[in-house]
């Protein structure tokens, strides 16, 4: 087969913020001109609905020019933007959602990029702001610590700025998740952007959900918290963290939950074992690259790749 989208292995097209009538740019974000573009260059003939996926998986019958469509982070723009688009072309996908905000909390992750895209054209502009505004040691983006780190970010996702490695950095290792959460509300807050945010436009509801899954698409677990770093958690806290999220989820769409993708890529040893109990049989990373210490992009059923699809929108 030929097709214009080549990879030589099996793999997720990963997406999450979608822009368009009324939604705003986001970090990120696509419209429904270029979901649909990349649906036609990969090929709607090679893409496999959810179902067929995991019954592959079972059967170890996946070919190299198979992919899957999967959402991250339960965005309402993706029921707005792009389920027309799938279903104009008779398609499903998979939904990793986590739990949090369908109970009254929010994620600051995903609130900060809405507050950075309204008031900001892009993420270096913001930080031109914020770094100094933090005012942290001057060498802070020229040690060897951030080197590795922006190799890292850049070889996993090539459309990454500088200004997003940096932010990246300050939130994922320069400083802990309460603090820099800290930070940044104490600065939206004095810049009064903090009032200007409308939650309920963000996030799905149980309805949304519910009509996604009674679509064909299948729901996945994300996590209840959706932390930026669950590879620092203890084995008993990423249980209790997935726990949640499959009783939460199974609770609403009345179904067992066997697939699940690592929130921002982040897990280790003890989430693959997590995963074994809860009885998930298909999981996947954020990136394509080799995970480390293994010999493959796809080194098992719990560690499959992913493509964003920035990262292919910049290959057509």
């Amino acid at each position: 087969m030929s097709f214009e989208y080549q990879q030589n292995y099996p793999h997720g097209i990963m997406f999450h913020r979608f822009y368009g009538p009324n939604i705003p740019q986001s970090q990120g974000a696509i419209n429904s001109s270029q979901l649909e573009n990349v649906i036609l260059k990969i090929g709607v003939e090679r893409i496999l609905s959810p179902n067929e996926w995991l019954d592959k998986v079972k059967k170890n019958s996946l070919k190299d020019y198979h992919v899957c469509l999967t959402f991250d982070d339960c965005l309402k723009s993706q029921i707005l933007i792009a389920d027309p688009v799938l279903k104009k072309y008779n398609l499903t996908a998979f939904y990793f959602i986590h739990s949090l905000t369908f109970f009254g909390e929010v994620d600051f992750n995903e609130i900060f990029s809405n507050i950075i895209f309204n008031h900001y054209n892009n993420m270096n502009d913001f930080m031109k702001d914020f770094v100094p505004y933090i005012d942290i040691r001057e060498d802070a983006f020229a040690d060897n610590k951030y080197i590795i780190f922006y190799d890292l970010m850049k070889s996993h996702y090539s459309f990454y700025s500088d200004g997003d490695i940096k932010y990246r950095y300050l939130r994922n290792s320069f400083y802990n998740y309460d603090s820099f959460n800290k930070l940044m509300k104490k600065y939206f807050i004095q810049k009064k952007y903090m009032d200007k945010i409308d939650i309920k436009s963000i996030w799905m509801n149980e309805k949304d959900l519910s009509l996604l899954s009674k679509s064909g698409n299948v729901i996945g677990l994300h996590s209840y918290s959706h932390h930026i770093n669950f590879k620092n958690f203890s084995y008993d806290i990423q249980k209790e963290e997935y726990e949640k999220n499959k009783k939460h989820l199974e609770n609403l769409i009345g179904y067992k939950i066997i697939s699940a993708s690592h929130p921002l890529g982040s897990y280790n040893f003890d989430t693959i074992k997590v995963f074994k109990k809860l009885a998930i049989e298909c999981a996947f990373r954020s990136n394509n690259a080799i995970p480390d210490g293994k010999d493959y992009i796809n080194p098992n059923n719990l560690e499959l790749a992913r493509i964003d699809v920035c990262d292919i929108l910049n290959q057509l």
